[in-house]
Order: structure tokens, then C-alpha cells, then sequence
């Protein structure tokens, strides 16, 4: 990416990740409507999953805008914030794999104790 100019997602385009995320249904959502409709409770599970679809599309929104906000911030106090944002993303991804690490090694020994 040597000189070239990357510029930020606009809010439009964040509020139609936001609305798209909310939208796709995920198997959460189809599980809960299966199990609305199999206790007879369709309405209520469809209010559910409008409500569940809802939270979603705020929290991409939400998230989206805070890292395009805070990339801004960044990028203006850092003499090299392209330095900062590959050390940034290789710690995060350092992290994900511990805790992905820890889980499987939990999983491993509460299948190991039955």
C-alpha cells in the first residue's frame, strides 16, 4: 500500500453494514424462530429476532463508527501510524488466538473429566 490514500467508510455506508448485518439471518435467529414456532409462540419470536436483528445492526453501526472516529484520532497524535496499526492488529490477533487457545484447552479438560 505504498502512497496510497485509503479513505474512511462514510456513515451512509456504515448504516448499510449496520442494516445488512441486522438483516442476514444468523443461526441464532433462525433458532430462536424455530423454537418460537415449536412452543407456539411465533409472535413473541418474531418480536425477538426483530429485537435481536435491531441490536445487531446498532452494534456494526456503532462499532464501525467508533473505529473510523478513533483511526482519526490516532492517526492525527502518531508520527507513524502505520507502525502503530500493524502492531495494533497483530496484538489483537495474538490475543484472540490466546483466548481461542484457552477455550479449546477448557473444553479439553472438561471432556477429559466426564
Amino acid at each position: 500500500m505504498g502512497g496510497q490514500v485509503v479513505e474512511p467508510p462514510s456513515l451512509k455506508r456504515l448504516l448499510a453494514l449496520g442494516i445488512t448485518g441486522g438483516l442476514v439471518p444468523c443461526p441464532d435467529g433462525i433458532l430462536l424462530i424455530l423454537a418460537a414456532a415449536y412452543l407456539q409462540v411465533v409472535a413473541f419470536g418474531i418480536m425477538l429476532l426483530v429485537s435481536f436483528s435491531l441490536g445487531l445492526a446498532t452494534t456494526l453501526v456503532t462499532i464501525g463508527v467508533l473505529v473510523v472516529r478513533g483511526s482519526k484520532l490516532i492517526t492525527g497524535r502518531l508520527k507513524k501510524p502505520a507502525r502503530f496499526f500493524r502492531w495494533a492488529s497483530m496484538a489483537s490477533a495474538t490475543v484472540i488466538t490466546l483466548i481461542g487457545c484457552g477455550m479449546a484447552y477448557a473444553a479439553i479438560r472438561f471432556l477429559a473429566a466426564r
